[in-house]
């Protein structure tokens, strides 16, 4: 199922401290997005062929939308495609 694109939208952007970014990426027709566990990453598929990995946060139960934090400004309301969420690595 990691090689499913789901296709989402930043809804939301804020500042959270100084350099600190929230964005939360929902989905572009308004379906529910896969449940994650703790610890799951998603692959944000950029522009001219740049994937960057980032750390899902936030309640892994709140299936309407991803959280993720950047250091640096993601294109606001940007269509993105990402994979569905999955662990590297488990913690015992």
């Amino acid at each position: 199922m990691k090689d499913v694109l789901l296709n989402v939208v930043v809804r939301n952007a804020h500042q959270q401290g100084a350099g600190v970014l929230v964005f939360d990426l929902c989905s572009s027709g308004g379906e529910q997005l896969p449940v994650f566990e703790a610890g799951a990453h998603v692959d944000v598929h950029l522009p001219g062929g740049l994937i960057r990995q980032y750390s899902l946060c936030g309640d892994p139960a709140d299936n309407g939308r991803y959280r993720l934090i950047h250091s640096e400004q993601l294109k606001i309301t940007r269509r993105k495609h990402v994979p569905v969420p999955c662990r590297l690595h488990r913690i015992s």
